[in-house]
């Protein structure tokens, strides 16, 4: 019976103390990991909008520089009305379109340069629409018409 008895002491390996430890220890660490994933997620898909608003803004930006080349300043506003631009407000100098392309909206600002009446100034900005709408992408240039 004495070996039994010094059999069951002399036996190595965790106690429960122990084991209890190291969970903790682990479950703690893969909670860090997990919220740093949830952050480089929604990091990566604030990124994306961004990177598709500003291909948006620079594609429309493009589109009213061959407007500008090609046609005069009132063509241009029946052609951005085809597009299926909305005249939203139009004050003595200045007018401004907008649309709606998939989850976001296009607000474009045409106002008179005060250095040369064919200058136009365009601003141009690019709306997320989701829960909120927030602007996302901005661009600002100026175009003289022919």
């Amino acid at each position: 019976m004495i070996q039994k008895a010094n059999y069951f002491h002399d036996q190595k390996g965790f106690t429960l103390v122990e084991v209890l430890v190291s969970v903790t220890i682990l479950s703690m660490i893969t909670v860090s990991f997990f919220a740093v994933f949830a952050f480089v997620s929604k990091t990566n898909l604030k990124s994306e909008h961004s990177i598709e608003a500003q291909y948006i803004g620079q594609d429309q930006i493009e589109s009213i520089y061959q407007y500008s080349q090609t046609m005069t300043y009132e063509e241009m506003w029946s052609e951005l009305e085809k597009q299926g631009f909305i005249l939203v407000e139009q004050q003595e100098n200045a007018r401004i379109y907008q649309i709606q392309k998939d989850s976001y909206r296009i607000q474009v600002t045409f106002s008179d340069s005060i250095i040369d009446s064919k200058i136009k100034k365009i601003l141009l900005k690019v709306f997320r629409i989701g829960q909120s709408e927030h602007l996302v992408s901005q661009l600002e240039t100026a175009y003289k018409w022919r």
